[in-house]
């Protein structure tokens, strides 16, 4: 795709050398938003293509927080520690993870999504790398909260895609020129929403990758060679990040217009769409980016409170269930006086966020992103409770399949949330309002930590399910959805 810049200063773009196809300050040329011209250029091998790179560092930020569920019982067997030093380790990494998300997302609302997507790639591979020949405690703790810090950079890479992606519906009808040929609506395309849910397949793949690889190298080699491999994807990732181009909303908040207008026209050429010859980009230049301070505006306040009480629930449901169910399989095998199948148990209940995702994909244009999350949340919930019933919760099968469910149910709720972010807030604040969130989060991920090694099995169960409820009531009190909003610049 070309090796784009990501600051205002880079000129290693293949498009900037090029001369203004468009002029910005043509007066007369019909004025468009970025959406506009995104949904004219639609879905093509561009979109396709960033979509594999974003989605491989979506997989490696999977595979680094689902080795967790792996890595903390082997230290503690090696290293002889006790449940408290290991969850220490657990801990260090939401903790990195609350430090890194909101620095690199204002970072990226300031100074561009590209740039803080390679350095967080490559140093999570790098933190990655040392973490599997740390010596010792202290070491781990350090690295694993390194790996925390630069893997928000994720987050980042998320919303850098969503902006390439095309709405369902068009953003400016009223603005087509009459004498230009414009796209018109084609059936089966992949639009933001649709795109951005199908995009959890690598989170599922790395996830269940993450287990896979656990199965074969904690087996047969050690837990080192486990966190140096997972590393990898990280490494190839890091390279494919150089070839990407700045989001143009970026760019048209910042001032540079004539290269937001190139590249666009440069993705259009790349998919093979013509754009009209005569049109110029809205002027939205934004001086003031990133501050955390524009999220409680009025216009986002309320909102923004719920997303964020929304979020908290999300993080606090979604990896409690999965450390907590390390525990629940081992209780089962002992219980039906089985060979411990944990890798098999996990990669069962793992594939869940597969039909998730289909479930996503069939549901995030029916039922609205807020839709989306009030569904899955309630069944999560609910999920949860029946799993409270000693008769099923001792009842293999049955125990495993609602595990399942709510592992289901409780991804779907995050890629709609995901969703619903990025469309809801402006350019100048978009990355900002997601990583700040992941931030509030990581207290949820510590707490949830602790509690998934130290309350009961019923107990830890019971009070997931209360804490689905909640964010099911909050994500009822959003009274608008995202699902035909223009993604705003200003």
């Amino acid at each position: 795709m070309g090796n784009g810049s990501s600051n205002e200063h880079d000129s290693n773009s293949d498009t900037d050398d090029l001369e203004p196809l468009h002029s910005a300050s043509d007066r007369s040329a019909p004025e468009w938003t970025v959406d506009k011209a995104i949904y004219e250029i639609g879905c093509g091998k561009y979109q396709y293509h960033l979509f594999i790179i974003t989605g491989t560092i979506w997989a490696a930020d999977a595979m680094e927080m689902m080795l967790l569920a792996f890595l903390l019982p082997e230290l503690q067997k090696t290293w002889h520690l006790s449940g408290a030093q290991s969850s220490l380790i657990g801990v260090s990494v939401f903790i990195g993870m609350l430090l890194g998300a909101t620095t690199l997302a204002v970072l990226s609302d300031k100074f561009g999504r590209k740039k803080i997507v390679f350095v967080g790639t490559l140093c999570t591979a790098i933190f990655g790398v040392l973490s599997g020949i740390a010596p010792n405690l202290g070491w781990m703790v350090f690295f694993r909260s390194a790996v925390g810090f630069f893997m928000t950079a994720g987050c980042v890479a998320y919303t850098l895609f969503a902006e390439f992606v095309p709405t369902e519906n068009d953003p400016m009808p009223s603005a087509n020129p009459s004498h230009s040929p414009l796209r018109r609506p084609r059936q089966g395309i992949m639009t933001r929403g649709k795109l951005l849910i199908f995009q959890g397949i690598f989170w599922s793949a790395g996830a269940l990758f993450s287990v896979l690889l656990a199965w074969v190298t904690l087996k047969y080699l050690n837990w080192r060679w486990y966190l140096i491999l997972s590393s990898l994807p990280l490494w190839i990732a890091s390279v494919a990040v150089w070839f990407m181009q700045e989001s143009p909303h970026y760019l048209v908040v910042s001032e540079q217009h004539d290269a937001a207008m190139n590249l666009l026209q440069y993705i259009a050429d790349y998919n093979g769409e013509q754009l009209p010859t005569h049109w110029r980009l809205k002027h939205t230049p934004i001086e003031s980016r990133g501050r955390l301070c524009d999220l409680f505006q009025r216009q986002y306040r309320d909102v923004t409170v719920k997303l964020y009480v929304i979020y908290s629930c999300c993080v606090f449901s979604y990896y409690g269930l999965s450390f907590l169910s390390v525990r629940y399989f081992d209780m089962l095998d002992e219980l039906y006086h089985l060979q411990r199948e944990l890798f098999l148990e996990m990669t069962i209940t793992t594939f869940a966020e597969v039909p998730a995702l289909l479930l996503g994909m069939a549901l995030i244009d029916r039922l609205g992103r807020r839709g989306v999350m009030n569904v899955a949340f309630m069944c999560f919930a609910v999920s949860c409770y029946l799993l409270v019933l000693h008769s099923l919760q001792h009842t293999r099968v049955i125990g495993i399949a609602l595990v399942f469910i709510a592992r289901m149910w409780i991804n779907l709720a995050f890629i709609g949330l995901g969703i619903y972010f990025v469309e809801f807030y402006p350019t100048y604040i978009r990355a900002t309002a997601l990583g700040f969130a992941i931030s509030l989060g990581r207290f949820a991920g510590i707490l949830t930590t602790f509690i998934a090694e130290s309350l009961s099995i019923t107990l830890g169960l019971y009070l997931y399910g209360c804490i689905g409820l909640v964010a099911f009531i909050a994500s009822v009190l959003i009274k608008t959805d995202t699902k035909k909003k223009l993604m705003s610049d200003d």
